[in-house]
């Protein structure tokens, strides 16, 4: 039986349980199961995944989900052993239409030349990565926002979460506590670019 998985909430009637849970703005109803997956030629015996019976909402995509955080469930944990919770996220190219980004595994396939930043661990939100966010800059002028507000606080749980489990990467303020100014950019302009 998959209970022992630290599943939230299950409901379990004779050799099956199911999951209720949220991602995004979705609901979702899961079978819990086990099988054996392979990624190129690494095999992942005994992998707990849920099979989607039920989903609402539009945040889940139709292929499912592979969850990379820290919780009990996640790929990274249970391929611990394999793949060292070591990972990396290439982010794409905003000049790229065509790219996604790449997630490397292990600590053998990460690029020799890659930019890192700590992943820091919340224990009021021990399943997130937060990072440790010093400023934002559009364009050329830096946002006016002090660094406290942006700081990583495990006592309070305040900080900066590193999310890539969306289509594309957003940030979201809590407009009310910054004083944010207005940006002359013409319409159109690639803030990238400059």
């Amino acid at each position: 039986m998959l209970v022992k998985l630290q599943v939230p909430n299950p409901i379990c009637g004779g050799s099956t349980c199911t999951w209720n849970t949220t991602y995004g703005s979705s609901t979702i109803l899961s079978n819990l199961t086990r099988d054996t997956i392979a990624l190129s030629m690494d095999p992942v015996p005994n992998y707990a995944f849920g099979c989607i019976q039920k989903a609402t909402g539009s945040s889940v995509p139709p292929q499912g989900l592979l969850g990379f955080g820290r919780g009990p469930l996640s790929f990274l944990s249970q391929t611990q052993n394999l793949y060292k919770s070591t990972f990396s996220y290439c982010l794409p190219s905003f000049r790229t239409l065509n790219f996604s980004g790449s997630v490397r595994l292990g600590p053998v396939g990460q690029p020799p030349r890659i930019k890192t930043t700590p992943l820091l661990k919340n224990p009021r939100r021990s399943s997130l990565y937060y990072v440790n966010l010093n400023g934002i800059r559009v364009g050329r002028k830096i946002v006016d926002i002090p660094r406290s507000a942006l700081a990583f606080n495990p006592t309070t749980g305040a900080g900066t979460i590193f999310d890539s489990g969306n289509a594309s990467p957003i940030t979201y303020f809590i407009l009310y506590s910054y004083n944010i100014p207005c940006f002359d950019v013409p319409l159109g302009t690639n803030l990238l670019d400059h």
